[in-house]
């Protein structure tokens, strides 16, 4: 039994070695649609790349990659790949309806089967997008109107959006330039970093490093599970907390900073003449403010509560088992 199992993997391995490049089969399709005005795109790939970019005024020209690898087909039965592609490169999924626009939308499960489909939209500026992968990157750039970038599994790259941005990964990183507007972004486990934002930050991941650099103010939540947090430039509330990490955080606090670390090492910034209350408190770690605080209630090595300056907003900063310094 044992010779006849190793004689049916050896077939299968020779079989599969023998097939031909020619195999990975692909498709392409193109369209150019006349808009006239502000345009709502809406772009969806089941697996695939995804990449919408400001062009001209007038039009949405869409490109498209199919792509599959039907060398194993005979095994899994997965049907005519060929077939299915050239039925795709024959009836494109692009729908329009006046300025209103769906692209890779596909109904037919069995259709797509095995094959992805990469889509290079260009679109005029004022372009409401709603982007969306089940695994693959997505790419936005050079848009004046609000964004959606969502993918099951795969990198988010958004860069000059002048408006509110959402951005959204299971497992991938997400890198943020050049915004104007409030940025929401969130993976269940990759890297966020952000830079050149004007506008509130919401940032979240379940495991992985946050970096935000804000260049218009606004207020900032960050928070991870498992990972370390850097803000710099923040102007106005803040909340952040790491699970296990450090937290170092720069800015000016015009509203309270409530800061939390479990197992990590909290470092503030903020201008020599800033009043504020403070209260700072550590179970295990040393405490040092580069400020003259005018303590409240008893003194104690590992919690100071009271005042710089006049006082005023709130820094609220705790950590289990780490240092605090403030600056």
């Amino acid at each position: 039994m044992k010779s006849a199992k190793t004689l049916v993997f050896l077939f299968v391995a020779v079989a599969l070695s023998a097939l031909p490049l020619s195999a990975a089969t692909t498709g392409h399709f193109e369209r150019t649609l006349q808009v006239n005005g502000p345009v709502d795109l809406e772009v969806m790939s089941g697996s695939g790349n995804i990449t919408v970019h400001a062009g001209g005024s007038g039009s949405v020209n869409v490109s498209a990659k199919i792509h599959a690898n039907n060398g194993t087909s005979w095994l899994f039965g997965s049907g005519n790949v060929d077939e299915r592609i050239h039925r795709i490169e024959q009836n494109p999924p692009v729908v329009q309806n006046g300025n209103s626009i769906t692209i890779g939308k596909i109904e037919d499960r069995d259709l797509t089967r095995n094959i992805s489909i990469d889509y290079d939209v260009t679109v005029p500026a004022q372009t409401h997008v709603n982007s969306h992968s089940g695994s693959g990157d997505l790419s936005i750039s050079g848009l004046q109107s609000p964004a959606i970038a969502k993918t099951g599994s795969g990198n988010v790259t958004v860069d000059h959006v002048s408006a509110e941005v959402r951005a959204s990964s299971g497992s991938g990183d997400l890198k943020i330039s050049t915004t104007k507007g409030v940025l929401y972004c969130d993976t269940g486990s990759g890297n966020i970093h952000a830079d050149d934002i004007t506008g509130d930050v919401f940032a979240n991941t379940g495991s992985g490093n946050i970096e935000v650099r804000q260049t218009g103010g606004g207020s900032v939540k960050a928070e991870t599970g498992s990972g370390n947090v850097k803000l710099y430039g923040v102007k106005g509330g803040l909340r952040a907390s790491a699970g296990s990490g450090d937290i170092h955080a720069e800015g000016e606090p015009t509203s309270d900073w409530q800061l939390g670390a479990g197992s990590g090492n909290i470092t503030l910034r903020v201008p020599n003449q800033a009043s504020f209350n403070i209260d700072a408190r550590t179970s295990s770690g040393s405490l040092k403010v580069n400020h003259p605080v005018t303590m409240q209630g008893s003194l104690s090595h590992n919690h100071i509560h009271g005042k710089v300056g006049n006082g005023g907003v709130l820094l609220d900063v705790h950590t289990g088992s780490g240092d605090i310094e403030v600056d």
